[in-house]
């Protein structure tokens, strides 16, 4: 854990940090959030939410002005998956997105009946780019 916990820390520097100090907006994919749901599958110990690590990374995430939680529900996730290698896993990290996105309050879209359009219209009016 403390291994995977270090090693992140560069990239959080680089492509988060250091862009914010100097004014510009970073827009990605994947967050934190990823790593730490990766972290908790992985390891299979769901301990790492209340371990030092675990509290790092979720502080770790108040370096982002705004973090939008994107889900969907779990018979939409799972249509989108089907046949992957994954696709058990699913159901568990979904509910560990969840929890995280309630603990750090994340505004959440639901993308399970959106367009692609109007999921990226909902993210740009909670991101204040779109009225």
């Amino acid at each position: 854990m403390w291994i995977e916990f270090v090693s992140i820390l560069p990239i959080i520097f680089l492509r988060l940090f250091i862009p914010k100090l100097l004014g510009r907006m970073v827009v990605a994919e994947r967050s934190l959030m990823d790593f730490f749901v990766w972290l908790v599958i992985t390891l299979r110990w769901s301990g790492v939410v209340r371990s030092l690590v675990g509290r790092s990374i979720i502080s770790l995430q108040y370096l982002c002005d705004r973090i939008i939680y994107v889900r969907a529900d779990l018979s939409t996730l799972l249509a989108r998956r089907r046949g992957s290698k994954e696709e058990f896993l699913i159901p568990v990290q979904l509910r560990i997105y969840d929890a995280i996105a309630k603990a750090i309050e994340a505004p959440t879209i639901d993308t399970s009946k959106q367009t692609t359009d109007e999921g990226i219209r909902e993210i740009l009016r909670i991101a204040g780019a779109y009225e």
